[in-house]
């Protein structure tokens, strides 16, 4: 049997027992030796202490064993960047201690409460922690601890925060839709929510509507259109950010049911001889159709509606503006005017399944003229080359007049000689002039 006693050095100290009377072990010593094994904790005071053992039979003891037992200090943390970091960004965190105590303790970095993930050699009074940050890290704590015998020592704690963007953005449309897009009846009331999923720190929302107006707020951010009208139709946007990036941009469709209303006038259609066109503006969702009435000859008519005149052929069809759903241009088209009877004021009607709207026009008519009135290409050379030679003729005489009574007075007989010549040139000329209009008459 053995037994162990300690006592602290130093003034009105007293050794006392440890332990109790323990067996001793001699299975991993050679024959005819023994061991008093002993576990203790370390004292919580620094000193010197000194132990000694007991083996019985015989009150033996064995020379004494003088330990220095001096209290580590609480450790002391340091990161660099503080405060949040961006994801997959590397955070490098310094552990220090003026005093690792002695028997000397160990440095440990622990990510949670328990999970050691660096540890220092004994006696090394500092430990660097450097840690590559992701999303999974974001409020994690990471604390450094002094490991000293079975005691321990940690220091304050440092709260990881780490700064990403927001994943996705999502808009809804409320009253919900089986499928998008969403459609509801004019003067609804309309809801619309935009939010984000995931992101640090939270995401501020941008909601734009089809007038490219901007709302933003925190998320979930929602709008409300107490009465919807044709003119919200249209696709809507949803956006999240936070300053570390944009998440996946949401749209939403919004259809508004409404009857048909006319944006523009429609001109009216002067018809001479060929398929002559207009076209309108119209507000309306669904696409609106067009049907045609004759009303009569005169704007100021009061009769009822009738058929179209035989003599006329009239088409009309809207088509949607490309990416707005509830404007359209419509267009009428007239041919085969066959008679004046055609002319007058018509009604053209727009429907679709909400309403119906009107609107009144004009076609005018005017008979085309007939190819044998028009003069022929054969005509219109002869009467050229005719008052070609006309005009050369007069020229001439002019000429001619001027040279006589110039020279009158010195030789009239002379004068008079040339005067006949230059009358008969112009006889000549003007007799080749009519037979060359002649002959390309005849060709």
């Amino acid at each position: 049997m053995c037994q162990w006693f300690g006592k602290k050095e130093g003034p009105n100290t007293q050794e006392a027992p440890l332990t109790s009377l323990i067996a001793m072990t001699s299975s991993t010593l050679p024959t005819g030796s023994a061991s008093c094994p002993v576990r203790q904790s370390l004292s919580d005071h620094d000193g010197r202490y000194t132990y000694r053992v007991m083996f019985l039979p015989g009150r033996q003891f064995f020379p004494a064993e003088t330990v220095s037992i001096s209290r580590p200090s609480t450790p002391t943390i340091t990161c660099t960047p503080s405060g949040r970091v961006t994801e997959n960004n590397t955070v490098t965190c310094t552990c220090t201690t003026d005093n690792v105590g002695q028997p000397a303790g160990r440095l440990r970095w622990l990510r949670g409460s328990s999970d050691i993930i660096a540890s220092s050699a004994p006696g090394g009074n500092k430990l660097e922690l450097r840690q590559t940050l992701n999303r999974s890290d974001d409020g994690v704590q990471f604390r450094c601890r002094l490991d000293w015998s079975d005691k321990s020592e940690t220091s304050t704690v440092y709260n990881a925060s780490v700064g990403y963007p927001p994943s996705t953005s999502e808009l809804t449309i409320s009253p919900s839709s089986p499928s998008r897009p969403v459609t509801v009846s004019e003067n609804s009331t309309v809801s619309f929510t935009c939010k984000a999923t995931g992101g640090n720190p939270p995401s501020t929302m941008t909601l734009s509507d089809v007038t490219s107006t901007q709302r933003s707020g925190p998320s979930p951010l929602t709008f409300d259109l107490p009465a919807a009208r044709c003119e919200h139709s249209g696709v809507y946007t949803c956006t999240g950010s936070n300053g570390y990036g944009q998440a996946v941009i949401d749209t939403a469709s919004l259809h508004v049911l409404c009857s048909p209303r006319s944006a523009s006038p429609i001109t009216a259609l002067n018809f001479i001889d060929k398929k002559v066109g207009t076209s309108f503006s119209v507000t309306a969702y669904p696409l609106s159709t067009l049907t045609f009435s004759y009303l009569g000859r005169s704007k100021n008519t009061t009769s009822s509606l009738k058929n179209l005149p035989d003599s006329i052929t009239m088409d009309g069809s809207c088509e949607a503006t490309s990416g707005i759903v509830h404007q359209s241009t419509c267009t009428i088209t007239v041919y085969n005017v066959t008679s004046d009877e055609a002319a007058g004021i018509y009604q053209v009607n727009v429907s679709n399944t909400q309403g119906m709207t009107n609107a009144m026009f004009e076609v005018k008519y005017r008979a085309p003229v007939p190819p044998s009135e028009e003069p022929s290409s054969g005509n219109a050379a002869v009467i050229g080359g005719v008052v070609g030679a006309v005009v050369v003729a007069v020229i001439i005489a002019a000429v001619v007049f001027v040279v006589w009574k110039r020279r009158k007075g010195s030789d009239k007989e002379h004068s008079r000689s040339t005067a006949v010549r230059s009358w008969c040139s112009l006889s000549e000329l003007f007799t080749h002039e009519m037979s060359t209009v002649t002959e390309r008459k005849l060709s």
